[in-house]
């Protein structure tokens, strides 16, 4: 029986994750009786938060978010200086929560609450690849990342940071 957290963004997809968690906990309680969960309140704290709870055991992380969060929490599963993955036999799942969900639409994982934790509790896990890249950071100190999805810097970091400031309505489906 996998020990199981969930990591939530409450404000992924512009807020709404937070407004329906309650829905969310009532569909992941019908699936695995036993979890616990926790709201990040900055960014970049999912990884903080999933490293520690692969530290303490817990062998099944579950973000509620999107590519952002699923990001963080991707990188949560590195040990910080050596890079090491933390827990190998550690499971990520995600229920889509996000504006774009990039990923959720590449791996076909349905966008709908119960289908996607049915997904995560009946259909097992796949291993997929993670991608690294170094880079010196604005301090130019040496930093590595880890993806599973896209790697961007630059215009696309610009394209992001516009979007996130333009109400949804005016960008389309296209962002």
């Amino acid at each position: 029986m996998n020990k199981v957290h969930v990591i939530v963004n409450p404000f992924s997809a512009r807020g709404k994750t937070g407004k329906r968690w309650n829905a969310i906990k009532d569909v992941i309680n019908h699936y695995f009786k036993e979890f616990k969960y926790i709201f990040t309140e900055k960014p970049r704290q999912a990884t903080e938060i999933a490293r520690d709870l692969l530290k303490q055991g817990f062998d099944l992380l579950i973000g509620v978010g999107g590519d952002g969060t699923l990001n963080e929490i991707t990188n949560g599963y590195f040990h910080k200086n050596t890079h090491q993955t933390i827990n190998e036999e550690a499971s990520l799942g995600i229920i889509p929560s996000g504006t774009g969900s990039d990923f959720i639409r590449f791996m076909r994982i349905p966008r709908e609450f119960n289908q996607s934790v049915a997904l995560i509790k009946n259909s097992g896990m796949r291993k997929i690849d993670v991608g690294k890249i170094t880079y010196k950071s604005s301090e130019a100190e040496e930093t590595s990342r880890y993806f599973i999805n896209i790697a961007s810097f630059g215009l696309g970091a610009e394209v992001v940071r516009n979007l996130s400031v333009i109400p949804a309505s005016k960008h389309g489906p296209l962002s």
